[in-house]
């Protein structure tokens, strides 16, 4: 926890890579990170491997996870390019029986499109199984947050999360569709603290959550650029530390 202006805030890292491809960076390299600059939890999901089914890696990510007393907050990854139907049956492995509680995508490494129909299935499974999916957005064009947002339309019982704001290029287009459809929210990972401002006031505190794209950003900077340099009052704060992740995961 941290405290601020004399209040204690918990606080989970909605966004945090782990696994082979950053070597070592299990549970034991994710608790110290956070133990040193006051996150209690985090999610944590499998870095990119686009020439894998992610299988071995979403195995690895529930191991870490019952190695962290609950601290880490596991979300699988699946390849579309393998076929949604294969995506959907690892999906519905990894929370039934790995126990993880999110799914991550990346249209930027595996190059898919969101709304594309050979992506329903998976949506589907995540419907079915309650879990959130977040996106990376920006970088390249299969990412940009209109196609998220027409996706997040087809499936407005599951929670679509866009990652980084939409990087700054498209942070503008990430607020508005969040605006427009319900079920979008936002990260603030490696986003700049305008545009997280931004959206706190376009969208609200509600559906932004705090993220810090860890190990490849400093948590600690991407936490002070939350809790100091924004200056939030303390009700927005406690939603986008820790209780808009508690909600949308559904964990206490």
């Amino acid at each position: 926890m941290i405290t601020l202006n004399g209040e204690k805030l918990e606080v989970i890292d909605f966004h945090r890579h782990m696994g082979p491809s950053t070597p070592t960076y299990g549970a034991s390299e994710v608790l110290k990170d956070i133990d040193a600059v006051g996150i209690d939890r985090t999610v944590g999901f499998p870095t990119a491997s686009p020439t894998s089914d992610y299988s071995e890696r979403n195995n690895f990510i529930s191991q870490e996870m019952k190695k962290s007393s609950d601290r880490i907050i596991g979300f699988c990854r699946v390849n579309p390019w393998l076929g949604g139907e294969k995506c959907a049956k690892e999906v519905a492995r990894s929370v039934k029986e790995l126990g993880l509680k999110g799914l991550k995508l990346s249209p930027l490494f595996e190059f898919f499109y969101p709304n594309a129909p050979e992506m329903y299935s998976i949506y589907e499974t995540a419907r079915k199984n309650k879990i959130p999916i977040l996106f990376h957005s920006g970088m390249n064009p299969n990412s940009a947050p209109a196609l998220i947002a027409d996706a997040a339309m087809e499936f407005p019982e599951v929670t679509f999360i866009i990652a980084h704001i939409g990087t700054q290029v498209w942070a503008e287009d990430a607020i508005a569709m969040a605006k427009r459809v319900d079920n979008l929210c936002v990260d603030t990972s490696s986003a700049i603290d305008y545009n997280i401002k931004k959206a706190i006031k376009t969208i609200g505190a509600e559906r932004v959550l705090f993220g810090t794209d860890s190990p490849f950003s400093s948590a600690g900077l991407e936490l002070a650029k939350v809790t100091e340099y924004l200056k939030l009052p303390t009700d927005q704060l406690r939603l986008i530390l820790a209780e808009n992740a508690k909600r949308i995961v559904g964990i206490k």
